[in-house]
């Protein structure tokens, strides 16, 4: 919780004045604070976002501020403890409450409800849940949240034919039955990462296109420049699709792979059915090669 708080905290005030942030560096710094407070008793050791926010108000840029907050404190904690010791636990919340309300960006809600529903409905959950129940649920729910929804959005990403000289706006065609890139050939994308949970939509996907083509297909292209992970589910479907694409005589090639991607591949032992000749570096490479292929009138190998 302490570092999941601190380093929103550090990255959100240092990105207001453009900032770099070395969240490593953070870890560090908590860490030594932690263990001298826990050698100490003393109380644990956090960024803490309504202090950040009273500097930020002071205008405090530098470690003077810091230090000069903590010589009051110590002055405060050695002089003047009796002072303090009748405040009504409710003025301290009264303070800490004005503070935190300048720490909500009503404004940065609205625009995330504009521009991405489902992550804006996760910061609402979080922020209602943090303050009903505290810090550190909220925090673990906003996790789980985050990674339900990344899940929803992998498991059907969006797939595209490519169509090289098209228009732009008319490149990349939504993959439908009947969509191609040209006659015989199919340059199909898949915008993420292949795993369990979208394997079976992709060969899905896939096997549809190839039946559905207006024209037999001899070479079918995959753009993997949106692809940067295979699991082993997923490997496994993609070795099923190639006995399908084999069983049909069409040819099978890779664009735009980056090396972690076929050092993958090659651990499945999917690299010597897909050797380097049929790896290509650009669209343009692999339409040229089809396009060959397609000239000389020999059958596509399988």
């Amino acid at each position: 919780m302490i570092i999941a708080q601190s380093a929103a905290t550090s990255r959100s005030f240092a990105m207001r004045h453009g900032d770099r942030v070395d969240v490593n560096r953070d870890i560090l710094g908590l860490s030594f604070a932690n263990l001298a407070a826990g050698l100490s008793g003393a109380f644990v050791v956090n960024g803490s976002p309504t202090k950040t926010q009273i500097l930020e108000e002071q205008k405090g840029r530098t470690q003077v501020a810091n230090a000069t907050m903590a010589g009051v404190v110590l002055v405060v904690v050695l002089f003047a403890t009796a002072v303090l010791a009748d405040m009504p636990t409710s003025v301290l919340a009264a303070i800490v409450f004005l503070i935190g309300i300048d720490l909500v960006d009503v404004k940065g809600v609205r625009r995330l409800f504009l521009r991405r529903r489902s992550e804006a409905l996760i910061a609402v959950i979080t922020a209602v849940v943090v303050c009903v129940i505290g810090v550190e649920q909220g925090i673990v729910l906003a996790v789980i949240l985050s990674a339900i929804d990344l899940i929803r959005r992998q498991y059907a990403p969006h797939d595209y034919i490519v169509r090289p000289g098209a228009p732009p706006d008319r490149m990349y065609t939504r993959a439908v039955a009947g969509a191609q890139t040209e006659p015989g050939l199919v340059v199909f994308r898949f915008d993420a990462p292949l795993f369990y949970a979208n394997a079976n939509r992709f060969v899905d996907d896939v096997q549809l296109i190839v039946e559905k083509a207006p024209d037999p297909v001899r070479w079918l292209v995959l753009d993997a420049g949106a692809i940067p992970d295979v699991d082993y589910s997923a490997g496994v479907s993609l070795a099923g699709l190639l006995d399908y694409l084999s069983s049909r005589r069409v040819h099978f090639g890779l664009v735009r792979a980056d090396p972690a991607l076929l050092t993958t591949l090659d651990h499945y032992g999917l690299s010597e059915r897909v050797p380097p000749s049929d790896r290509f570096d650009s669209l343009h490479e692999a339409i040229d090669a089809f396009r060959r292929d397609t000239a000389s009138g020999e059958p596509a190998p399988t």
